[in-house]
């Protein structure tokens, strides 16, 4: 009877394990990153991106978590509603925008759903690449925000 608990209990152990490995794998192979090449400076391309922050992403929190100019780094936490069935689904990432001479880098990472279902919240990455997609056509939306509101600079008033 010892030898059944204990195989059923290192057999529990075993799936957790692998169902751990399995989430964070299908967590961080979603990632999207595109690098765009503007005509200003670094110190310039750091400012407007401070300011395009707060105006485009969604946030229940502070939607900067981090910011550095010396870096030239501003990372942000936020959340697109993603039509994946309806209602449409919080899902949530992590955003960095990084500038240098002439070019920035947006970063979406960290990315999972986060929904609540019959009382219950339920969160984890996406389950499948038809998931992904839908997410991605919100991240896409979003890197040509950025890049028009940094090509149209700061203006006058």
């Amino acid at each position: 009877m010892r030898k059944v608990i204990l195989f059923i209990s290192l057999f529990s152990v075993f799936l957790f394990i692998i169902g751990c490995a399995t989430t964070q794998e299908r967590s961080a192979r979603y990632e999207i990153q595109e690098v765009i090449e503007f005509n200003k400076s670094a110190s310039d391309l750091y400012n407007l991106s401070l300011q395009w922050v707060p105006t485009y992403v969604r946030s229940d929190t502070d939607i900067i978590q981090y910011k550095d100019e010396s870096q030239g780094k501003v990372i942000a936490k936020g959340f697109f509603m993603v039509a994946y069935t309806i209602p449409e689904i919080k899902t949530r990432y992590t955003m960095i925008v990084e500038v240098k001479e002439g070019k920035a880098r947006i970063t979406f990472n960290d990315i999972f759903m986060d929904h609540t279902l019959g009382g219950t919240r339920i969160t984890g990455p996406f389950e499948n690449d038809m998931q992904f997609n839908k997410f991605k056509q919100h991240a896409d939306n979003a890197i040509e925000n950025y890049k028009a509101f940094i090509n149209k600079g700061s203006e006058e008033w």
